[in-house]
């Protein structure tokens, strides 16, 4: 970070999401997990405490602490609307706060692609439509084709510590807090090593096809609360008439391209070798992201073929680091 003239340039490394984790860290160097996606609504806070401080001398306190006071309800607002936006709803209820966070576990126990997966959750009908009996299947085979394998899940699911290393370091946690901070270690990194751990076990003995039947089990079950959440929607109205709103509000709100690690690394490589036309090809598709063409890599290899952008990525993807 640096500050020229009272202007702040911070050089931090970002990234999206591929498959959902809650405690994905985009940035490698990020060992605690300060920055993890299911932390930063207590980090964006942080900054707006940093910044009600720092226009306290205008504000008042009074003023300065109110405006921060407001930061939960006015989150949590934000974030339902623009959730309720990515999966096609307009009408509110007070459950759709638990049907996200139901969606969001789904996605992490069956390592489902975090941006695919709301795009082909369009594909999925409105109750009511005439052809909904042959294209509700249809749908749900899009989801389930975005779940990760059981080779990609193991992976993933695999902690960056030694067992034996992780639980000295519980006991340390439970003893010794201070000397555990002192190491540059925390609960929450802790908590996140013990899930992978647990999940790592779990997925030892499993094969592909009952991983393929508990993903189809868990899917199911959500898009049952989906599904009936969506006759909501419809209310008295015309089913093709919601069915067609809800398809134009997804689709707006849920991108089909996003810039992913493996395909800027891609880029990268091939402008390093004098070809810039996968970089001008990436450019391009950043430049409708919503909607147009996604593009494809054509540097992905003779063997397998130009590979769309709007894939789910390559196993080699999970050797990226970004730091």
């Amino acid at each position: 970070r640096r500050v020229h003239g009272g202007l702040t340039i911070d050089y931090g490394p970002f990234g999206f999401l591929d498959v959902y984790e809650a405690g994905h860290v985009c940035n490698a160097s990020d060992t605690n997990g300060r920055y993890a996606y299911d932390q930063q609504p207590t980090v964006c806070r942080w900054n707006v405490e940093r910044l009600g401080e720092a226009l306290r001398p205008l504000l008042g306190e009074g003023e300065a602490a109110e405006a921060v006071g407001a930061f939960d309800e006015e989150y949590k607002r934000e974030y339902l609307r623009r959730m309720r936006g990515k999966l096609g709803l307009v009408v509110e209820r007070e459950t759709d706060g638990e049907l996200v966070a139901v969606l969001l576990r789904t996605m992490e126990a069956t390592g489902a692609d975090f941006t695919n997966t709301f795009r082909r959750l369009a594909d999925i009908p409105i109750p009511g439509v005439p052809d909904y009996p042959t294209t509700f299947p249809r749908g749900v085979r899009g989801i389930l084709a975005q779940c990760a394998s059981l080779e990609e899940l193991r992976r993933r699911s695999r902690p960056s510590m030694e067992e034996a290393e992780l639980a000295t370091l519980v006991q340390l946690a439970r003893t010794q807090p201070q000397l555990l901070a002192m190491l540059g270690g925390s609960v929450a990194k802790l908590d996140s090593e013990l899930g992978k751990l647990e999940r790592s076990r779990e997925l030892e003995g499993m094969s592909a096809d009952a991983k393929g039947e508990r993903d189809r089990e868990r899917w199911e079950q959500w898009l049952s609360a989906y599904t009936e959440r969506l006759r909501v929607e419809v209310g008295e109205r015309d089913p093709r008439e919601v069915g067609a709103e809800r398809r134009r509000l997804m689709e707006a709100s849920n991108p089909r391209f996003v810039l992913r690690n493996y395909i800027a690394q891609r880029a990268i490589d091939a402008a390093e070798r004098g070809d810039y036309s996968e970089v001008e090809r990436v450019l391009e598709a950043l430049a409708d992201p919503y909607g147009g063409e996604t593009g494809v890599d054509e540097t992905a290899g003779a063997s397998s073929g130009p590979v769309p952008y709007d894939s789910r990525p390559p196993l080699i993807s999970l050797d990226l680091r970004v730091s």
